[in-house]
């Protein structure tokens, strides 16, 4: 069942392209940028870590892959400008020359494809898990059906057959009556994978 709903899923996002598709409007609200920017604007001179430190933040603020990967790119290239206008305009050392400038856009480079890697690497290998009221809710990416069918085995047992739900914004749900709670999911799908959000909730809060 689950596989039949993934390829629907797909069907239904490639119609939804075809009809109405805004290649911006998933990214134009990047709130990462305005804490990892600040940080990056303090620290971008140091070489590798400055630019782990402002991908992790992007990473987990932003969680999914574009947005992470778009929002990385835009801090790298202000970042990069800052420090290499300054290197160029208002750190002169006539003994010195240039090599300045050139050790600021070297390690510009290197921080740019190190905080570019990092926020790829945790939206789309981390687990966003937390507990709000006694339900779990867990975010995660997938990138295939058979991790996606993995990754559900751990929560589904002793369940009933899912009610599936599908939206013409690229979006599955899926709702699970189990033993001793709940299960509710959506499946949106997300480049060559797909996007999951999780939440387990006990049927004894409801009683």
């Amino acid at each position: 069942m689950l596989v039949i709903a993934l390829k629907i899923l797909m069907n239904t996002s490639l119609s939804t392209k075809e009809r109405n598709f805004n290649p911006y409007s998933n990214y134009i609200n990047m709130k990462s940028l305005k804490y990892s920017l600040p940080i990056s604007m303090l620290i971008w001179f140091i070489p590798i870590v400055s630019g782990v430190i402002a991908g992790s933040i992007i990473g987990f603020v932003e969680r999914k892959i574009m947005r992470s990967i778009i929002s990385s790119i835009i801090l790298s290239i202000i970042a990069s400008a800052f420090y290499i206008i300054l290197s160029i305009y208002f750190l002169k050392i006539a003994i010195l020359g240039n090599l300045i400038s050139l050790s600021i856009s070297a390690i510009s480079l290197i921080n740019s494809f190190a905080c570019i890697i990092t926020s790829y690497f945790i939206s789309s290998r981390a687990v966003f898990s937390s507990v709000n009221h006694g339900v779990l809710e867990s975010e995660f990416h997938v990138k295939s059906e058979e991790e996606l069918k993995r990754r559900l085995n751990n929560y589904t047992f002793n369940c009933r057959d899912p009610v599936y739900k599908f939206h013409e914004d690229k979006k599955v749900e899926a709702n699970l009556d189990c033993n001793e709670y709940y299960i509710y999911y959506e499946v949106v799908n997300e480049g060559r994978g797909y996007r999951v959000k999780l939440k387990v909730k006990p049927k004894a809060i409801d009683k």
